[in-house]
């Protein structure tokens, strides 16, 4: 979706964000960083993407943000960013109410937590978010305290202090199925899911090994998604 083709008054982001501003500039950056992942990191995740972009990665954020591939694998050299961009995409989806349930997977859960944990702080002490988006914390809703924690977490809006994400870490070929979770009233499978170095140095030389992953993830990993939306 390309920003122009997007209209303020109908984006319904003053609603969903809280944002009721008449600020022109302000409604044309939101509706740019809403459309375009690269805008987003470039304009709110100055820490980590204050380097000019190369073509190449330009061109995997756009993968990213196109809907119509429904499993996108990127190859690219140690140092390019692919790890950073699961996380920038899923920090652009809360902030903007778009990420429901997001899972991270690595060789192993600590490799995996470190990807939630750098989405946590970001959407927590991020100054150029905090200040637009307000600040993401744990809150109480119904029965039960939501609160961060090492491994999964909710992500609690704001203004209203209602779920709006969960993301939680996996290793590989830990459990994936029944991992629903009910975010705002509604029971959500995995929404999108960021998978990063599945395999490990050692355990790679293994055939009997590399066998077992790869069931694992055609198996359950890729079948743990909503059926309504099976890609």
């Amino acid at each position: 979706v390309r920003w122009l083709d997007l209209d303020w008054k109908h984006s319904g982001l003053a609603s969903t964000l809280g944002v009721d501003t008449g600020e022109s500039w302000l409604q044309e950056m939101l509706l740019k960083s809403m459309a375009s992942t690269e805008y987003f990191c470039r304009t709110f995740l100055t820490d980590t993407y204050y380097k000019k972009m190369t073509h190449q990665q330009k061109a995997a954020l756009a993968s990213i943000d196109d809907n119509t591939i429904p499993k996108l694998a990127l190859c690219c050299f140690r140092g390019f960013g692919k790890s950073s961009y699961g996380e920038a995409t899923a920090i652009k989806g809360v902030c903007f109410r778009q990420m429901p349930h997001a899972m991270f997977v690595g060789s192993n859960e600590e490799l995996a937590t470190a990807s939630t944990e750098n989405i946590k702080t970001e959407l927590m002490t991020n100054p150029n978010i905090v200040e637009l988006f307000g600040k993401f914390k744990p809150g109480k809703l119904t029965e039960m305290t939501y609160g961060f924690s090492k491994k999964s977490y909710f992500l609690v809006a704001p203004v209203t202090g209602k779920a709006i994400s969960f993301i939680h870490p996996k290793g590989a070929k830990q459990r994936v199925r029944s991992t629903r979770m009910k975010v705002d009233g509604r029971t959500w499978r995995p929404y999108f899911i960021s998978i990063d170095d599945l395999e490990d140095d050692e355990e790679v030389l293994n055939s009997e090994t590399r066998a077992k992953l790869s069931r694992w993830f055609h198996n359950g990993l890729l079948h743990c998604v909503d059926t309504n939306r099976p890609n």
